[in-house]
Order: structure tokens, then C-alpha cells, then sequence
């Protein structure tokens, strides 16, 4: 899969985000803090992560790339989404706390709406648009019919499944 990430430097990130709202992100992935411990120095939270079974350092590593990225290049949208859900904001913050601040909405709604939002604003920009010469196209006369429903069930069962629910039919 392509590198869909914007350029991220963890020391900058590490530095940015508000103490509290860092904190409150590795104790919620169950990351002991010891006593004394500055999770803003970028060195001190890196032995935090390090000392994650793997599994759990490849998700921090995602989920604070994905922070980053809206930080980066989604921050009109990142301000929608805070107006829209009532999500506490500080005028001023850097760019990366105020997308943490998202991420810990209540409604994990508001995340995923934004994030949505900006993996369709980076992916568009590969799309490839075709135009049709204008005839009607008849499945019918390629005995398509048959496939075709046959794709849109398959389409329809994938999304049922996946509980994105009735909506996105």
C-alpha cells in the first residue's frame, strides 16, 4: 500500500502536543508513566513506547501518525469538526493538540469523520476521471445483467458486515 502519511518527526510531534492530552493518550493505551516522567521529551516517551509489546507500539505509531496528518494538512476541516461536535478548543494550540483534541471526542464520530475526510482529499488527487462518449450502455446486450446485480449484492453484503449499516447502501 502507498505511503499515505505527511512528513512526521516525532521529537516535533512528541514536543507540540499538550502534556495532558499526551498523558491522557498512553495511560488510555495502558502505558505506565512512571513518576517523573516528562512525556513532552521526546526521548522519555520513546523508552515509553519502546517498552510496549509490538503490537501496541505499531498502533501508537499509526494512530499518532494519523494525529499528525490532520495536524498537517486538515486543519480547516480539523476546526469544522470541532465547531460541529462542541469539542473544547484553546485559541492558539498548535496544530497537533488541537487534532488530539478530536481523537478524544466522546463521539468517535468526530475522528473518523475527519480522518475520512482527509484520506478522500489525498487519494482524490490520484483518481483518474474518464468521460463516456455518451451512448446508453446496455448490459443486456453483453448478457451482463447477471453480473452486474451479482456485484452490487456482494458491494451491499461487504458493507452490511462491516457495520457501516444502512447508510452507505
Amino acid at each position: 500500500m502507498a505511503n499515505y502519511h505527511q512528513r512526521f518527526s516525532f521529537d516535533r510531534f512528541i514536543k507540540t502536543v499538550d502534556t495532558t492530552l499526551l498523558t491522557r493518550y498512553f495511560t488510555g493505551h495502558k502505558v505506565s508513566i512512571p513518576a517523573g516522567i516528562d512525556v513532552n521529551d521526546p526521548t522519555e516517551a520513546g523508552k515509553l513506547i519502546i517498552g510496549c509489546p509490538h503490537d501496541k507500539q505499531l498502533l501508537i505509531d499509526e494512530e499518532l501518525h494519523r494525529v499528525n496528518d490532520l495536524a498537517m494538512r486538515q486543519m480547516e476541516k480539523v476546526m469544522e469538526v470541532i465547531k460541529k461536535y462542541n469539542i473544547d478548543y484553546v485559541e492558539g494550540e498548535k496544530p497537533a493538540t488541537t487534532s488530539m483534541r478530536v481523537y478524544f471526542c466522546k463521539n468517535q464520530d468526530a475522528f473518523d469523520e475527519l480522518y475520512d475526510h482527509y484520506l478522500y482529499d489525498i487519494f482524490s488527487e490520484r483518481m483518474y476521471y474518464y468521460q463516456f462518449d455518451g451512448k446508453a450502455y446496455k448490459f443486456t446486450e453483453k448478457n451482463l445483467d447477471g453480473r452486474v446485480d451479482k456485484f452490487q449484492k456482494e458491494i451491499e453484503d461487504h458493507f452490511q458486515k462491516s457495520g457501516k449499516g444502512e447508510d452507505c447502501i
